[in-house]
């Protein structure tokens, strides 16, 4: 397996363009990744972007010891947690897994144990503190069981990004009446260096952006600013709620 925009190079695009979104908004907001990447192993920084700061603490979200340290982290430098924005994933290598036990349960861990992991400990500091909204992100291969196409072959990812979705809404239901809003965003193909190191083929890449009604993949700073609208105020009575970024494609 490898990771998604979830770590890396992908990760850091999706993720400054989200952290950027949050900060100009008024927002601070503390990150993690899944792995050490070029991060330099576990540290943690803070630096100054727009009218905020921006601080990271490197773990493995799928742990939950690294989960807690996470949290109490950002504790400790803000005060508490307004949002909590899951964004850390993997996906597979193949489409039938060389190792379908290791694989499945690799993936099912950090995509849907880690965004787990990461809600129920900001929740319990969002009940103290009178509320909050945490958005996680899904995929469109949480909301169809083949992207790709029929033939496509079994991937772990798929149920991990469904099980994202029931996930959402069973918290939701659960923790509404503590004013905590749990939504998640469902981005289809995001133009981050993963999808181009997979697409290097210009007719692969044509062909997917062909299924697209606008014709190209999403910009990280596109999903970014759905999340924005999910975490703010702006969407206060929006609560359990799959939000399709994914240019029309499963309007098809």
């Amino acid at each position: 397996a490898r990771e998604q925009s979830g770590a890396c190079n992908g990760w850091s695009i999706w993720n400054r363009a989200s952290n950027g979104a949050l900060v100009r908004a008024g927002r601070r907001k503390g990150g993690c990744v899944r792995s050490k990447c070029d991060w330099g192993g576990r540290y943690r920084s803070t630096n100054p972007v727009g009218r905020g700061c921006s601080s990271t603490v490197a773990g493995d979200v799928s742990d939950s010891s690294d989960a807690k340290r996470m949290v109490e982290a950002t504790i400790e430098s803000y005060g508490r947690i307004d949002v909590a924005l899951n964004s850390a994933g993997i996906i597979s290598d193949f489409a039938v897994p060389s190792d379908a036990t290791f694989d499945v349960r690799r993936v099912l861990e950090i995509n849907l144990r880690g965004t787990y992991l990461i809600c129920w400990l900001a929740i319990q500091q969002m009940r103290e503190s009178g509320g909050g909204s945490i958005v996680n992100i899904s995929s469109i291969n949480g909301v169809v069981g083949a992207p790709i196409g029929l033939g496509s072959g079994f991937d772990p990812y798929v149920p991990s990004k469904g099980g994202v979705v029931q996930l959402t809404k069973n918290l939701a239901i659960q923790f509404g009446r503590d004013n905590i809003r749990v939504n998640c965003i469902c981005p289809g193909h995001v133009n981050t260096s993963l999808i181009r190191s997979i697409t290097t083929n210009p007719q692969i890449r044509e062909r997917l952006e062909e299924r697209y009604p606008l014709g190209r993949f999403a910009e990280p700073e596109e999903v970014a600013y759905a999340a924005l609208f999910l975490a703010s105020n702006e969407s206060s009575f929006v609560t359990g709620a799959p939000l399709l970024v994914d240019g029309g494609y499963t309007a098809l």
